[in-house]
């Protein structure tokens, strides 16, 4: 199952989620830009792109997303904790518009924090909330402890949001560490030792064969996909995945970063 975001294809519909594999979506098709309280089938056909979808189609629905998203991902693994399940939860959050719930903004009022990044912070609580309660359903199932858990962002914060990469340079698009480090963290609980960290070099698209690795799922042989399992580094066997990356940024800045060197 998928939730939230799907920016992989909307302009057909062989590109959709459920002609790429998933069983079940609830989401929609287009960039992050979404609004998190507007969720009516828009009238305008050219729009229908962005419009909260499920497997049927558009839907109306009402909501704060960033909890809708959580919602439909508990609801999809009660339905599915019989046997194996494999959920892609993809908040848009913090992307955006700054939108959320007035009593949650309140928490952050200050001073000394400005106006938007109040929203942001705001935005942010709600999205640890929904990683929570959807790990809280996890362990009050039973299910936790035979659950691999990758959690990320896809990049660094934007200037347009007030965020703060320090000490980190450079925002969201852009080839400084700022637009593209950010942290990622995994439970694989009796596999991964709590606590541990690593400074291995490693990228998202490591996860698609670090999951095919665990689950001993081969690729066919005319099936090639970039990335390499962090099998060995979670295990603590490897201090090693990538020698070398590559990044392409906004106003074609790239950056090329091998071992502790990085050209851009």
């Amino acid at each position: 199952g998928i939730f939230g975001k799907w920016h992989v294809g909307s302009a057909r519909e062989e590109w959709y989620p459920a002609n790429q594999g998933f069983n079940y979506f609830y989401g929609f098709l287009g960039h992050g830009a979404h609004s998190y309280w507007v969720h009516d089938i828009p009238e305008d056909t050219s729009e229908l792109y962005n419009a909260i979808r499920t497997n049927d189609g558009p839907v109306n629905d009402k909501g704060y997303l960033t909890d809708r998203i959580t919602e439909e991902t508990i609801r999809f693994i009660e339905l599915n904790k019989s046997g194996p399940f494999f959920a892609y939860v993809c908040y848009n959050a913090v992307h955006w518009p700054m939108e959320a719930p007035h009593q949650d903004v309140n928490l952050f009022r200050s001073n000394e924090i400005p106006p938007g990044r109040q929203i942001l912070l705001a935005m942010l609580k709600k999205l640890d909330d929904g990683v929570g309660k959807i790990i809280k359903y996890l362990k009050d199932n039973g299910l936790y402890e035979n659950t691999l858990i990758f959690f990320l962002t896809d990049n660094g914060g934007a200037p347009n949001m007030l965020a703060e990469n320090t000490p980190l340079k450079g925002f969201k698009n852009s080839a400084y560490e700022g637009g593209h480090r950010v942290p990622l963290m995994v439970t694989w609980p009796g596999n991964i030792k709590p606590g541990t960290t690593s400074d291995a070099l490693v990228s998202s698209l490591d996860i698609l064969p670090t999951i095919l690795d665990i689950v001993g799922i081969d690729l066919p042989d005319n099936r090639i996909i970039d990335g390499i399992s962090m099998v060995p580094v979670l295990e603590g066997r490897s201090e090693t995945v990538h020698k070398e990356l590559f990044w392409h940024g906004a106003n074609q800045r790239m950056a090329y970063r091998n071992g502790d060197w990085k050209w851009g």
